[in-house]
Formats: C-alpha cells, sequence, structure tokens
C-alpha cells in the first residue's frame, strides 16, 4: 500500500505541468547571493556571540573561587605564576569578575554591531536593486499600476 502511494506520488509529480513562476529555491539562492559581501562581517558577529556565550561558564566557574575565598581568605588564586603569586582569592575574583564582564560586552558589541552592519547592508542592497529595475521599466507597466488620483 505504501508503495502504491509512492509510486502514485511519482507519477503526478512526473506528470505536472511546468510552472512558469520559478521554484522556492531560485529564488532562496538569488536572495542569497546579496549577503555573498558581508560573509566577512556577519563570520565576526558569530565569532562576538562566541565570546559573550563563552562567558557565561567562565562567570559559573569563577563563583567556585569567591566561595573558596570566603572560607580561607589567605588561599592564593594563581600559585604557579610570578606576577600573580601574592594575589589573595578575595582581591583576585572581583578583579576577574570585572575582566569577564568586559569580555562579554565586547562579544554583545561585535555581535550586535556587525549583524546591524550586515542587515542594513542587505536591506540597502535590496532596495538599491529595486528602485535600479524600476528606472528600467516600460512606461505602459509603471502607468498600469498606479491608481489614478
Amino acid at each position: 500500500m505504501i508503495q502504491s502511494r509512492f509510486f502514485l506520488i511519482r507519477r503526478i509529480l512526473a506528470t505536472a505541468p511546468e510552472s512558469s513562476a520559478p521554484s522556492s529555491l531560485k529564488i532562496y539562492f538569488r536572495l542569497l547571493g546579496y549577503v555573498k559581501p558581508y560573509v566577512g562581517m556577519f563570520l565576526v558577529s558569530i565569532l562576538g556571540f562566541v565570546i559573550f556565550a563563552s562567558t557565561q561558564p567562565m562567570l559559573a566557574g569563577i563563583l567556585k573561587y569567591f566561595v573558596d575565598g570566603l572560607s580561607n581568605p589567605e588561599a592564593v588564586l594563581f600559585p604557579t605564576v610570578p606576577y600573580l603569586r601574592d594575589l589573595q582569592l578575595l582581591q583576585a575574583v572581583p578583579l576577574l569578575i570585572v575582566l569577564i564582564a568586559a569580555w562579554q560586552g565586547l562579544g554583545s558589541f561585535l555581535g550586535n554591531y556587525f549583524l546591524a552592519k550586515v542587515s542594513l547592508g542587505l536591506v540597502h542592497d535590496l532596495r538599491s536593486s529595486c528602485s535600479t529595475s524600476c528606472w528600467y521599466c516600460p512606461t505602459a507597466i509603471s502607468t498600469a499600476t498606479t491608481p489614478d488620483t
């Protein structure tokens, strides 16, 4: 029964008349062509959002050291790093939280700024293309589609 339905659908599709309208896949690829000039900015935007997302587990991990610093205030966060050896947990954790917040802000800025640049550029290109094609329309088409005033 399933095979007969499959063959019936195949036969209907094979005998269906070809429409003169472009397929949705062709339209999609044509519109995707407008995005090509903005691939670099789009990748920078993705990198910014990855940076932003990476800060969430960083904050969770640093809070573990904050709790450890409350129980042992003399503990050291970086015992093997020469210049940071004397930095205690109660001093290092707030500093790291501020640095993580700055890193998060940088990622958020890069992601949102470059995504906005891509979207505004894409809309501008589409409007320019549409406007340019309207300049070359025959007069009969433009007068037939405008309402009488």
